[in-house]
């Protein structure tokens, strides 16, 4: 945390206004991490190989969920769309992709988290 100081100024406050600002685009319906394997499984036709372990009691949350307050606030966002629909008009075109290099053994950027367990 060296550059801790630089970053945050004196005191933890912020010296100067970030030039750029980050929004979460969900749809704040949580799901669970067996439920959205479950839809990857389904939709990229591919079975996970999957390796349950036990939940580590060293801070990892149980639960979270997609703030969107942001989003909605400065433009107006208001999601409509599930992740099981979304999920199928999406992953028919990119992860397609990302599958195919996944299946030839490729480790390339493009290939992403979809090569992970799949």
């Amino acid at each position: 945390l060296d550059t801790a100081w630089r970053s945050t100024g004196s005191g933890g406050k912020k010296t100067v206004p970030a030039s750029y600002r980050i929004f979460n685009l969900g749809n704040t319906s949580p799901v669970t991490v067996p439920t959205l394997v479950s839809i990857l499984e389904r939709h990229l036709k591919v079975k996970a190989k999957k390796k349950v372990v036990e939940m580590p009691g060293n801070g990892d949350v149980p639960f979270t969920h997609t703030n969107i307050s942001s989003a909605r606030r400065e433009f107006g966002y208001r999601p409509t769309t599930d992740l099981q629909t979304g999920s199928a008009f999406f992953l028919p075109f990119g992860p397609f992709q990302w599958r195919k290099l996944c299946k030839q053994g490729k480790e390339e950027p493009a290939c992403g988290s979809a090569c992970l367990g799949f």
